[in-house]
């Protein structure tokens, strides 16, 4: 099974500074819409909806000529949430989707992980010093997420390790999750857990620190293409 790839990429990324969408920032020569699309394959449904800089972001996704990526327009980008993106591109209720943040970028066999499995899962990674984290609560002897908060709390596994970890930025899910109005993913998720967690090699870029921290992560982890 090959999920529906949704890539909510509708933001100002007001924080970055740059002026142009965050999916269409270049991490070593390339942006981060086609790292993610390259990554993701021909053979896979991928909506990416589109909001501020829309026009760059598309330009971009056509030059790929992927005739399975489809790009559609949030037009009120700037009253809505990432959540209402994603419910743009939903195809029918009730389907399974992989979301995506436009913003994020995963290794290649862990984001295929998420694509091909016939699980929930919860993408999840070590503490990363990338801002304004989000972390995770979570049963750690049975993989299970059991919360999301805003406070760093350490984790303690079966082997006795102290690790933090933090929301990823990408799950596999039903569609009937997401509703209007939801302002974040990871509230929406939070209607279905407990779910299974799965740490994945995994950056995003919030800021220019982050991009510089996303340069060096493909440059030192990422599998090339």
């Amino acid at each position: 099974m090959n999920r529906h790839v949704i890539i909510p990429a509708a933001g100002m990324g007001s924080r970055l500074g740059l002026n142009m969408p965050k999916a269409a920032v270049k991490i070593e020569g390339k942006p981060i819409i086609q790292w993610q699309l390259e990554m993701i394959g021909k053979e896979t449904p991928v909506t990416v909806i589109v909001g501020y800089g829309g026009d760059i972001v598309g330009e971009i996704i056509e030059d790929l000529k992927m005739p399975n990526v489809l790009v559609k327009m949030n037009s009120l980008y700037d009253k809505t949430t990432v959540v209402d993106s994603i419910i743009c591109g939903i195809r029918y209720f009730g389907e399974e989707v992989v979301i995506l943040d436009g913003d994020v970028l995963i290794g290649k066999e862990d984001l295929q992980y998420f694509i091909k499995s016939d699980k929930w899962l919860i993408g999840t990674r070590y503490k990363s010093g990338l801002a304004d984290p989000v972390y995770i609560n979570e049963n750690c002897v049975q993989c299970m997420v059991t919360g999301f908060s805003r406070r760093e709390s350490k984790l303690k596994n079966k082997y006795g390790d102290m690790r933090t970890r933090e929301w990823a930025c990408v799950c596999a899910i039903n569609s009937f999750v997401f509703k209007e109005g939801d302002k974040y993913i990871y509230r929406s998720l939070e209607r279905v857990l407990p779910m299974r967690s799965t740490v994945v090699d995994s950056t995003e870029v919030d800021t220019k620190k982050d991009v510089k921290k996303a340069e060096k992560w493909i440059r030192n982890c990422f599998t090339m293409i």
